[in-house]
């Protein structure tokens, strides 16, 4: 029988914040997204909201990150060492990922939790293929592409997971982080609960987090793409 509880990668010795605090900084993401959206930003095809949210939020995690003590020209030299081999393995992985995801897509298993959240972002691109304004467009990719999956990689694996891990066991944090990751994303439910799993998965397994921001990435685009070609 296959044990998958991978003891070895001890996230113990990993530092993180506590539940509690994930829980307080997630409700001030939620709150900061609500301001720029509705009152900053309002009616705005353009993701300006959604980028300026993300990259308020990094400044945030590199403050985190430097009270860990985190050496980051370290870990920038060895996510790049690591480069080829994440990309391979990020690639291997898609090949049965992404053909599933757009069979969900396409039979309507996503698991549409509430419906104007995929709408108000299809209304968008509409707006901004009906303009040509590719300016809009490239933010959009720009903002899923890149911005959200290092964001949403580090709220949801490299904070959120490793709390998970100093409290329960593999399966335990699994599970619980992939229902959290699939309830912020009510627009697909049970897609991005499939897709947060494997990447929950590789990053227990490889514990690399540029593995995962990668997987991300690329789905993201994949997903993107082909949206803006169907409604074109």
């Amino acid at each position: 029988m296959l044990k998958i509880d991978f003891l070895q990668t001890n996230f113990e010795s990993k530092r993180t914040i506590s539940l509690n605090q994930w829980v307080l900084l997630i409700v001030g993401y939620l709150i900061l997204n609500i301001i720029i959206s509705n009152v900053v930003m309002h009616g705005e095809p353009i993701p300006i909201a959604s980028i300026l949210n993300s990259l308020i939020f990094l400044f945030t995690f590199i403050l985190i990150f430097k009270k860990f003590g985190v050496d980051f020209k370290n870990t920038w030299n060895m996510w790049k060492k690591s480069f080829n081999r994440d990309f391979a393995l990020c690639f291997l992985v898609s090949i049965i990922l992404v053909p599933l995801e757009l069979l969900m897509v396409h039979f309507n298993l996503t698991g549409t939790l509430l419906k104007h959240h995929s709408v108000e972002m299809t209304n968008a691109l509409n707006e901004l293929i009906s303009k040509t304004n590719y300016l809009g467009l490239f933010l959009w990719f720009f903002s899923l592409g890149i911005l959200t999956p290092i964001v949403e990689e580090i709220f949801f694996r490299r904070l959120l997971y490793v709390a998970l891990r100093h409290q329960y066991n593999f399966k335990r944090s699994i599970v619980f982080g992939s229902l959290i990751f699939a309830l912020f994303h009510p627009g697909a439910l049970l897609l991005t609960f499939i897709t947060s799993f494997v990447c929950y998965y590789l990053y227990e397994r490889f514990q690399r987090l540029s593995l995962t921001i990668f997987l991300h990435s690329f789905n993201n685009l994949v997903i993107l793409s082909i949206s803006i070609y169907r409604l074109s």
